[in-house]
């Protein structure tokens, strides 16, 4: 299977870039220098909002991480607990990135 955005049709990307929490996970597993657990994605999201950790697993794992798995983002491993990221991880992430950065720009303009 190709990795590459592309392939991915233009809804998808903005229903898998829409979300302000999965942005935040693409962004933490592109960070991250291995496949992490998902209980390290989710303490990282609870720490960051004001969110109980319960909801932002519940979250995570019926909600976010299934999208990410269906359109081939993420493989996930159920039996040892492991998200590991494609490089279209990466691809979307700078595709956020040159939204924000055209939005920026229009904003000063």
């Amino acid at each position: 299977m190709s990795e590459s955005v592309s392939e991915l049709d233009v809804e998808t990307v903005c229903t898998l870039i829409g979300s302000p929490r999965r942005q935040r996970v693409l962004a933490i597993l592109d960070d991250a220098d291995r496949p992490l657990r998902t209980r390290e994605v989710v303490e990282t999201l609870a720490a960051e909002s004001d969110e109980p950790y319960e909801r932002v697993r519940t979250s995570l794992t019926h909600v976010d991480l299934p999208k990410l798995i269906r359109s081939g983002v993420v493989e996930y491993d159920r039996e040892r607990d492991r998200i590991e990221p494609t490089r279209r991880v990466s691809t979307l992430c700078r595709t956020i990135t040159t939204i924000e950065s055209n939005l920026a720009v229009q904003t000063r303009a």
